[in-house]
């Protein structure tokens, strides 16, 4: 049975499926016991769905890594109503478009990605595809669109049991259908949106 993250971190055990920051969906196949230094270290290894990777973390930097279980349908449903909700720059007022603007702007989304939180890292993917709709994206705008992109759609297509290229589908529908109109206003660009669709998958 697929355990949920529901905003409450729990214990990990084999066979779980779980969701890490850093890559992506895994699952849990083992726990190895090692020394190190005089004491032994409990070793989890993940294993993940979508690449051809496994890792070892420790047992005991699982949630400071951000690793948790697959978000709940409460919460995924929370992360396409985010994509429709106008960005930060509809409410601070623009962006700001300075090498040192860039460089606050990516240290945030970096940190909302590694926290791990569904709903914050489609508020970067918003964020950024409406800068899409105005610009053409930096280098590290785009890396970052790719990620989030790729993180949100191995998740949802798992916990949903559905592909992931029609999660992205469902990401990028707000920005493909004109629901979203992006202007530049003074040095930002501001984002207005319309009624999201009632069901999504």
């Amino acid at each position: 049975m697929l355990k949920l993250y529901q905003g409450v971190l729990g214990m990990f055990q084999v066979n779980d499926t779980v969701f890490y920051p850093a890559h992506g969906v895994a699952t849990i196949t083992e726990v190895i016991e090692r020394s190190v230094g005089g004491s032994v270290v409990k070793l989890h290894k993940l294993c993940f769905l979508h690449k051809d990777m496994t890792i070892l973390l420790p047992q005991h930097s699982m949630q400071s890594l951000g690793v948790r279980y697959i978000s709940c349908d409460a919460l995924i449903n929370d992360a396409y109503s985010e994509l429709w909700r106008p960005s930060r720059a509809k409410i601070k007022g623009a962006f700001d478009f300075s090498p040192s603007g860039w460089s606050k702007r990516q240290k945030e989304y970096q940190l909302k990605i590694q926290g791990g939180n569904i709903v914050e890292m489609a508020g970067v993917y918003r964020d950024i595809m409406i800068l899409s709709t105005s610009k053409e994206l930096a280098f590290g705008e785009k890396t970052i669109l790719h990620q989030v992109e790729d993180l949100m759609s191995q998740e949802i297509a798992h916990a949903r049991t559905v592909t992931r290229e029609s999660v992205v589908e469902v990401l990028k529908k707000p920005f493909r259908d004109g629901s979203f109109v992006g202007d530049f206003v003074g040095d930002g660009l501001l984002g207005t949106r319309a009624t999201p669709p009632s069901t999504v998958i």
